[in-house]
């Protein structure tokens, strides 16, 4: 997939389907300087259209990556882009107290669907539909801020300052991406036809003050998964969210096309899909009159 492209105060995506060079509309969203995506109108996020069996269709994170965030055992954490609450439960397994901020209103009720009540009913888990830019949480309440799969999504600068204002001293600031190993040829060529976006190279990513360069841990790891549960991954990409019903029907047709007849699997077929999750820990600065204020 190519640059977006700005046309007529529009923005675009390029990419190739079928030998033909297409354009797929974003609906209202914005470049922010850093070249992230941000979602400037009212129903222009795709995950605002989640279909049901989302949160089901999406990998877990292996224990390693969740050791990695363990860095001084946080016992509260604050998650930026919480979406159905997949890494929620997972730190909500390890004892955390979670307060997860999710800006679509339908991944806000996935969550609380498929998310225990009792973490509800006991204060453990606080759900905010809100922008991660701009919480309602207090100042210094959390000693970990996290995004997993979602600071792309983020203007860097006010995410790390939001971030840096929640953070109690020597708190950390943890990114996670869990993506395809797209260096095996059969998984590159998946994520080209899922158009999943799984190609990030491992650069850091943008962070502003007060934090410095992130330090990286990376995870190999193996998701044993059904040939439905690969067709269901791919119904929960923004290219196929954002997709009308025709480009949805071709993109899964050719995603049925790729595993039952080229590779030959057949239905109930279990594959091991490969997986790249890296870990980005940075630490909130100090000014330098040691002060942390």
């Amino acid at each position: 997939m190519d640059r977006p492209r700005a046309r007529n105060r529009r923005i675009y995506y390029r990419y190739s389907q079928g030998g033909s060079r297409c354009d797929l509309d974003l609906l209202g969203a914005g470049i922010c300087p850093q070249g992230q995506v941000s979602w400037s109108k009212p129903g222009a996020n795709p995950f605002s259209k989640v279909l049901p069996g989302y949160s089901a269709a999406r990998p877990a994170y292996p224990p390693a990556a969740l050791e990695a965030l363990w860095e001084g055992s946080p016992r509260r954490v604050v998650e930026f882009g919480a979406g159905s609450g997949t890494l929620t439960r997972a730190l909500l397994a390890r004892g955390a107290e979670v307060a997860a901020v999710e800006a679509s209103p339908s991944m806000c009720e996935q969550l609380r669907a498929d998310t225990d009540p009792e973490f509800f009913a006991s204060g453990r888990l606080k759900l905010h539909c809100a922008d991660a830019h701009h919480t309602p949480l207090p100042n210094g309440w959390a000693d970990l801020v996290v995004a997993a799969q979602t600071w792309h999504w983020l203007d860097s600068h006010p995410a790390c300052a939001e971030a840096a204002r929640l953070l109690a001293e020597g708190g950390h600031l943890a990114i996670l991406y869990n993506q395809l190993d797209v260096s095996v040829p059969w998984v590159h060529r998946l994520t080209r036809i899922m158009r999943s976006g799984d190609v990030r190279r491992g650069d850091p990513p943008p962070l502003g003050e007060p934090f410095g360069r992130a330090r990286r841990t990376q995870v190999r790891w193996y998701n044993t998964v059904t040939a439905e549960d690969v067709i269901a991954l791919g119904r929960t990409h923004a290219s196929y969210l954002n997709a009308n019903e025709t480009g949805r029907e071709k993109m899964q047709g050719n995603l049925r096309w790729y595993i039952y007849r080229h590779m030959g699997h057949c239905a109930g077929a279990r594959l091991s899909l490969p997986y790249l999750t890296d870990i980005w820990i940075t630490e909130r600065k100090l000014p330098s009159n040691g002060s942390g204020k």
